[in-house]
């Protein structure tokens, strides 16, 4: 059945849900959205704990590309959450990218937290030459930080990926 509406001085024809099939989702229920908030938000606390753990190693980099890969994923899976999340508490629709943002955020925060570890490991090498002629103890607890930032990070990876998978069959299905 279709009617019409007006919308200022413009008039559209509109059809009902039945009519239209798939352009209508139903609202996602409030026990799945429940998952996904916290999803979210564990998801928040961990990217939190790995800017702080990561920055404070972070001047021990060599190459800027790994800075930039670091600090880039941080930033967008910083903001990513907060607008999906902000989306689930004031009502909003699950969005339909949700399972590929999720996906692409494991797959970079697995990318980070690689080349934390590997950053870690060939740092080890260094300080144990130089600390026969010096003492590196700051740069060790600084490079120690970044090794558990890494390990965070590749936690975090896992729980995007879980996310994911949550994300495709529990929120976008009836059941």
């Amino acid at each position: 059945m279709t009617s019409l509406g007006e919308f200022g001085s413009r008039t559209f024809l509109m059809g009902d849900s039945t009519m239209m099939g798939r352009v209508y989702r139903s609202p996602v229920p409030i026990k799945n959205r429940n998952t996904a908030i916290a999803f979210k938000i564990v998801q928040l606390s961990l990217l939190a704990l790995c800017i702080i753990l990561y920055s404070m190693g972070a001047y021990l980099e060599n190459s800027m590309f790994r800075l930039a890969l670091s600090y880039g994923t941080f930033g967008a899976y910083l903001m990513i959450p907060l607008a999906v999340l902000g989306g689930f508490i004031i009502g909003e629709n699950t969005p339909v990218l949700l399972t590929f943002y999720n996906l692409a955020g494991a797959f970079l925060f697995i990318a980070v937290g690689s080349l934390a570890v590997d950053s870690w490991w060939g740092l080890q090498m260094t300080l144990d030459i130089t600390s026969r002629s010096a003492d590196v103890s700051a740069a060790q607890h600084d490079s120690n930080m970044k090794l558990v930032a890494g390990m965070i990070c590749i936690s975090n990876g896992v729980f995007y990926f879980v996310d994911a998978l949550v994300g495709a069959f529990l929120l976008n299905s009836n059941f």
